[in-house]
């Protein structure tokens, strides 16, 4: 069964205060940016045991999202499990239902889409970030998203298509 949209942002919630650490996938012990997506929508039914291999394959313990500047490794798991919505620049007045997924440039990356979070309630998101761990932030007044090109992707929407 499909989490709803309140679901998905009571499951993201739940992973606040959780510590930043590379690769991690335990809930209150560490968890970096891809993988608290990965772990959250594993929870809410949109990805599967497959996909978790598809996930390793694709970024091995040794890598970080951060570091994949030669290809579109966030982008491409992104795009296989939800619809894209929206291109935008990430301010007060950009459309993001909650539960979406959004994906922005970081630390130079500027031709590559390597961080990303889950929407409460456009402009709040939640992600996990180096030195501050799992927590809820306002996307316009966050230096990581503030101004910056996003891509929203919504899950639902590519669920219904695969029906």
């Amino acid at each position: 069964m499909i989490f709803t949209r309140d679901q998905v942002v009571e499951e993201a919630r739940s992973w606040l205060k959780t510590p930043y650490h590379k690769n991690g996938r335990l809930k209150g012990v560490g968890v970096d940016c891809g993988t608290l997506l990965l772990c959250v929508y594993l929870a809410g039914g949109f990805l599967s045991d497959e996909d978790i291999a598809t996930f390793n394959r694709l970024c091995p313990v040794n890598q970080d999202w951060f570091v994949h500047a030669h290809e579109e490794k966030y982008f491409k798991l992104v795009i296989l499990h939800a619809r894209h919505v929206l291109t935008a620049i990430s301010y007060r007045t950009m459309v993001a239902a909650p539960g979406s997924i959004v994906v922005t440039h970081h630390d130079g990356e500027a031709m590559r889409w390597n961080h990303g979070g889950i929407v409460v309630k456009w402009p709040r998101l939640i992600h996990a970030v180096g030195g501050f761990g799992v927590r809820e932030i306002d996307a316009t007044q966050d230096s990581m998203w503030q101004h910056r090109e996003v891509c929203v992707f919504d899950p639902w929407l590519k669920a219904e298509t695969a029906e």
